[in-house]
């Protein structure tokens, strides 16, 4: 089992030679590899009921849960800084909210979180 550059991009390799695809714990943390094996970096991953897609244009599927893939290729945790908007994604399974799902219409730690996801308030709320 090994991380390698395929075409410039990072794959992982299992030991009996496929390529990880999909939802992959690896090491003891989340990484999510497209059809074609490629690690996805700097990317949003949509769940819908059992499968995992990439979000190409991030329109945020009220029946979908979000993961967002840093520019590591490990799934974001708390609150994370994408595109110049701060989200927080849940670090662990929170009754209805799934492990690395983004928070949505939600206030977490005094900081209001709107249906798409972004932090709008990040002070006191009194």
């Amino acid at each position: 089992m090994s991380w390698t550059i395929v075409k410039g991009e990072w794959v992982y390799v299992f030991s009996n030679g496929k390529l990880a695809i999909g939802m992959q714990t690896i090491a003891g943390k989340e990484y999510f590899f497209n059809e074609e094996g490629y690690l996805i970096r700097d990317g949003w991953i949509a769940k819908i009921g059992n499968d995992y897609y990439l979000e190409k244009h991030a329109s945020f599927s009220k029946t979908a849960y979000y993961a967002y893939a840093t520019s590591t290729g490990e799934l974001a945790t708390g609150f994370v800084w994408i595109k110049g908007e701060l989200y927080y994604f849940y670090p662990h399974d929170v009754g209805e909210h799934k492990k690395y799902s983004m928070a949505r219409n939600t206030v977490i730690e005094e900081r209001g979180v709107d249906m798409f996801g972004r932090v709008i308030r990040t002070g006191r709320t009194n």
